[in-house]
């Protein structure tokens, strides 16, 4: 306890959820593009979160960056739920019970308010705007509703992997997209999301969850993550994009024991733009790769565009640059990005 009291971090800032928007917007809509894309981005991460306004913003750059159709639900709807079911009073009582200083029991606590915010009920005016807009934007499929909050890509602080992202199915009534949707507020109070953003010093009640809400992807051939930088070389003097890649549906982040994956340095702004397999995926023939050469040609070109476009908002502070990225390649075998953010990397000394 002595030694991780010694080494946190400065406490983090968190700007105060923006409340003042409500409404389900087109992510073409959430950036303003008449002022500087760095003041935009600012401007909208307190209503819609991360997440979803580094994807609205990636929306704008043009056709070499695909994208899929996305919306952003703001944390207004998220307080909304909060407020009218008493939630927020629920959890300032649970920091006085007795057993809260205790982890273990702080996180069973945590759990069962959890349990709360998914059975309280869902104000029906906001349910049926988002059936009418996921139909009428969508389609009538499985939806992707993902999590988005404003306390997240914060300098070195990513926020990666401490909430939820779920699907629903659409239907009329839209039971499954409550149901979906609900999960992914409730993961603001997973116990692993709390003790990390008390690490680094965050204001719980200042954290609100906006959702990015896209449509599924069934059948893709392929999925990956991808950094805009060459992780191996801070210096920038070899740059490269660093790619995971793996076939179908199986995932590259939380892979099944004993998968591995295509890991690729691809040298795309250099001549000949080479190609270096650091690994291979044991999921596909010995001899043959995730991406074809077509695929990882548009892939290095989405790339290239999304650090291009990024750079001034998060590439002038000196040291090393890349954003983070998450992509699919279809069933049709097109490439969709559906995700950019800050990569935290090194710092201006190298480390």
């Amino acid at each position: 306890e002595a030694w991780w009291e010694a080494n946190k971090p400065d406490p983090l800032d968190v700007t105060p959820m923006d409340l003042s928007v409500e409404g389900i917007w087109s992510c073409a809509d959430i950036i303003d593009t008449t002022i500087d894309l760095g003041d935009a981005i600012t401007a909208r991460v307190p209503a819609f979160g991360g997440k979803a306004t580094n994807m609205a913003a990636m929306t704008l750059i043009g056709e070499d960056v695909p994208t899929p159709d996305c919306m952003g639900i703001p944390v207004y709807y998220y307080n909304q739920h909060m407020e009218d079911n008493g939630l927020w009073i629920r959890y300032q009582e649970l920091t006085e019970h007795a057993d809260w200083g205790d982890p273990r029991a702080r996180a069973v606590l945590l759990e069962g308010l959890q349990d709360e915010i998914k059975a309280a009920p869902m104000d029906p005016d906001f349910l049926a705007l988002v059936v009418d807009r996921v139909q009428d934007d969508i389609g009538e499929i499985r939806t992707r509703f993902r999590s988005s909050t404003n306390a997240e890509d914060l300098g070195n602080f990513t926020g990666a992997g401490l909430y939820d992202s779920k699907s629903g199915d659409w239907d009329p009534t839209g039971a499954d997209m409550e149901d979906a949707i609900k999960k992914v507020w409730a993961s603001v109070w997973y116990s692993r999301a709390w003790e990390e953003r008390a690490f680094w010093g965050i204001d719980h009640l200042a954290v609100g969850m906006a959702i990015l809400v896209n449509p599924t992807f069934k059948d893709e051939q392929a999925n990956g993550v991808a950094i805009t930088g060459n992780i191996f070389d801070s210096s920038g003097a070899e740059p490269a994009f660093y790619i995971n890649a793996q076939t179908g549906e199986n995932s590259v982040v939380k892979p099944e024991d004993g998968d591995t994956t295509d890991q690729i340095l691809y040298y795309y702004p250099m001549p000949g733009q080479p190609v270096v397999y650091i690994a291979h995926s044991n999921l596909v023939p010995e001899g043959e790769t995730v991406l074809t050469n077509a695929q990882l040609y548009k892939l290095g070109t989405a790339l290239d565009g999304i650090h291009k476009y990024f750079y001034a908002v998060y590439g002038t502070d000196g040291g090393f640059y890349a954003m983070d990225t998450e992509f699919k390649v279809t069933v049709d075998g097109e490439l969709q990005v559906k995700q950019a953010r800050p990569y935290p990397g090194w710092n201006a000394a190298g480390e």
